[in-house]
Formats: C-alpha cells, sequence, structure tokens
C-alpha cells in the first residue's frame, strides 16, 4: 500500500486487515464498510457473493451473510434475491428521504414550527459512534436540540448529530428554521437513510422541552444517514406522549 493510500484509510478510521484476521462477523461488517468508504465497492455497484467472500476471506458464509444483513439493515447495502447485494445509492438507487417532519405536520393541515434551543460541537455518545459506525479516528459532530410545533402544539423534540463535514453545503443559520433531514430531502440526491423506531422513558431535559413528566414513556424515531458509506447525520425526535404519530399503510 502507498502512503497516501494509508494516509486516506487512516483518515477513515477503518485501517485495512489482514484477510486471515477476518474471523468474526463483527470484523467482516467493518472491511465492508472500509470498501464502500474507499470506493473499492462503489455507490450502486453490485459486490461479491457471499460465497466469494466467505472463500476470499477464508471464513464460513454464514458469517458472511450476518455482516452483510447487519449492514442491510443499516441501509449501506441492500439485498434481493436472485439479484445479489448491491450498495445502495448510484443513480439506480431509490431515494431513502421520501418523508420529513414538516411535510408530515403539513399533510395533517397543520403549520409546521421549529425552535431551535442550542448546538454544541461534541464527541458523539457511544451508542450514537455505535450506530453510524464511526471509526477510531472520526472527529467531533454539531450536536442539534429543537423543539418542533403543529401549529401551537408541541408534538417533539430533537436530537441530531451532524458530521458537519461530509455536508459542505449544509448552513448551520438553517437550523433556526427547520430540522437537517428537512433540509436534506430538499437538497441531496446522494445520502442512504434508515429509520427505527422504539420507546423509551423520557429524560429530564427532554421532558421540560415537551412540558411532559420524565420517565414517561414515548415514542422515540431514530434516523441515520450516510453519504458514499460515511457517517452524516443521526436524529433522535422524542414524541410528545399525547401525540398520535401516524404512517401511510
Amino acid at each position: 500500500m502507498t502512503a497516501k493510500e494509508q494516509q486516506t484509510h487512516d483518515l477513515e478510521g477503518l485501517r485495512p486487515v489482514q484477510l486471515g484476521t477476518l474471523n468474526t462477523w463483527q470484523s467482516i461488517k467493518e472491511e465492508a464498510i472500509r470498501r464502500i468508504r474507499s470506493g473499492e465497492w462503489a455507490a450502486g455497484s453490485i459486490i461479491p457473493t457471499e460465497a466469494e467472500l466467505a472463500r476470499e476471506i477464508g471464513c464460513a458464509r454464514a458469517t458472511v451473510n450476518r455482516a452483510l444483513t447487519a449492514l442491510a439493515r443499516d441501509g449501506l447495502l441492500e439485498r434481493r434475491r436472485r439479484v445479489g447485494t448491491r450498495v445502495v445509492g448510484g443513480a439506480e438507487s431509490e431515494r431513502h428521504l421520501r418523508s420529513t417532519l414538516r411535510s408530515d405536520v403539513e399533510a395533517s393541515g397543520a403549520s409546521y414550527h421549529v425552535t431551535l434551543i442550542d448546538t454544541n460541537m461534541v464527541t458523539p455518545p457511544t451508542e450514537i459512534a455505535k450506530a453510524l459506525h464511526l471509526g477510531q479516528d472520526d472527529q467531533k459532530m454539531l450536536q442539534v436540540h429543537q423543539r418542533h410545533e403543529a401549529d401551537s402544539d408541541t408534538i417533539c423534540c430533537s436530537t441530531v448529530y451532524i458530521a458537519i463535514d461530509r455536508v459542505p453545503e449544509f448552513d448551520e443559520k438553517l437550523l433556526g428554521e427547520t430540522e437537517f433531514f428537512d433540509w436534506a430531502e430538499r437538497n441531496l440526491d446522494d445520502i442512504q437513510s434508515r429509520r427505527h423506531l422504539f420507546a423509551a422513558p423520557i429524560d429530564s431535559r427532554s421532558a421540560k422541552t415537551l412540558d411532559a413528566e420524565a420517565g414517561e414513556p414515548a415514542v422515540i424515531v431514530e434516523r441515520a444517514a450516510w453519504r458514499g458509506g460515511h457517517p452524516v447525520a443521526l436524529s433522535r425526535r422524542i414524541y410528545h406522549p399525547d401525540y398520535r404519530l401516524s404512517f401511510s399503510a
């Protein structure tokens, strides 16, 4: 490997490894992320089959399957029977950012409003870093707290972590009038995202923003996005316990 290639990999926080050391599904997942980020597996391309990767790496096919399944669940890969596994992105990719909080609120006939509470440059918490597959050399992210309203009713508050260097087009001044994913829906065509929905107790800070009781169960929608395999942002919206979250069938 040339010095330039080594420097590039070091900056990504995911250094190349000897194939013989890839004996766990976690290490194979990390190697797959490295190949995506380096461009070895280009956006929109079909990657080698599980059997081919198992032979190349020297491990069980089931181990490869578990690693690729995890990356598909996170939105970096797309798997289809009789077609293969493709890196999400490129001209053939479906757009993953289909709806935003603003569009959902306005579709209900209400007016959407957002209030910026504060912003800080922080080292992402461990759980956020894990969700975004951050490497050991990834730098700090912009942490954003906002309150969201439908007409005059608070419906949720959000905490967003944004890798500003991955979205140089984004102007932080916009955070006083929109959420990051609302802007991304209208301005970016080359990012991939996935959502998780779960329930958890409301923390004290969010309870104050929502005018709710700390510890009360609430619906949380988590949305993460990548650009060329690199982490771009992760948002967690905590909805007010009285708000009815609806989805189209």
